[in-house]
């Protein structure tokens, strides 16, 4: 039987103090190690699981974990920048989520990205 494990971390933006969710796939067992250990670290655990071209997905978009303010609305510009695919229907969020997101999907072309 193949088996395709996949799993959400929690990954933190230092320098945002913030926290989100991501989807990872295809990992070994060693790989998840290397995951939970890199997850304090958004750009580390995005720099390995490239490496290893483990697919992820950032879960949830608009969901974030801080400690104080909420983070600034660049920072959803910014991770279009780090991630390729996007949760954008989630059945724990509210329809307003899933409808934002996918239209921001949407509206990213070339030019917007290259802004």
């Amino acid at each position: 039987m193949d088996v395709h494990p996949g799993a959400e971390f929690t990954c933190h933006l230092p320098d945002l103090e913030a926290g989100l969710h991501v989807l990872a796939y295809g990992f070994s067992p060693a790989e998840e190690a290397e995951l939970l250990a890199r997850r304090r670290d958004l750009h580390r655990f995005l720099e390995y699981a490239t490496e290893r071209e483990l697919p992820t997905v950032l879960a949830h978009p608009l969901f974030f974990h801080t400690e104080g303010d909420i983070p600034p609305l660049a920072i959803v510009e910014r991770l279009t920048m780090l991630f390729d695919n996007f949760e954008v229907i989630n059945g724990q969020r509210d329809a307003w989520q899933n409808l934002l997101m996918a239209s921001w999907i949407e509206e990213l072309d070339e030019e917007r990205i290259e802004r």
